[in-house]
């Protein structure tokens, strides 16, 4: 059964049920790879510009948001792989959507809001990929993200990646 979602501003009382919709992805898919000490901080990270979350008849089926370039090493690799001078970067992170929802477009619908909530205040966006996210890489690149670099990566706690960085489709205001 198809339920349309209508993506929207992230509002303070959704942070619960997005904390709870992330542990269901991160039971059901691994992400994010490590579960954060403080979920609700980690949906909220330094540089915050806004996340926008889809919503149905059944709750909240999708969460994305928008952070400045703050200085941490991934988002400078970022800001620097996509040629984007910080300033006038806006990196998409994490993105999920329910179990429930998939297939249903809700990926595509967020990731295309927050483009053009970027463009409207001029920012370009930018994201990064792990490798092991094959699923998030197809969709960036259904969605016309384009692939502008790879890096092997080493997380703060240990882990090794390799990062794929993409860029967001230019869009005019």
């Amino acid at each position: 059964m198809h339920v349309e979602a209508t993506a929207r501003a992230r509002r303070l009382e959704d942070i619960d049920d997005c904390v709870a919709m992330l542990g269901l992805v991160h039971t059901t898919d691994g992400y994010p790879s490590r579960w954060p000490d403080d979920p609700r901080r980690w949906l909220t990270p330094d540089g915050f510009v806004g996340a926008r979350v889809a919503a149905d008849t059944r709750g909240l089926s999708g969460h994305v948001l928008l952070h400045r370039p703050t200085g941490d090493a991934d988002a400078s690799w970022v800001s620097a792989a996509a040629a984007l001078p910080p300033e006038r970067t806006a990196l998409v992170s994490r993105l999920f959507v329910a179990p429930r929802a998939r297939g249903a477009g809700v990926g595509v619908d967020l990731l295309q809001t927050v483009v053009k909530e970027a463009s409207t205040r001029g920012l370009r966006t930018a994201l990064a990929v792990a490798e092991s996210d094959h699923a998030a890489r197809a969709l960036h690149e259904r969605c016309g993200w384009q692939h502008v670099d790879s890096t092997p990566w080493t997380w703060s706690g240990g882990g090794r990646t390799v990062l794929h960085c993409y860029l967001g489709p230019a869009t005019s205001s």
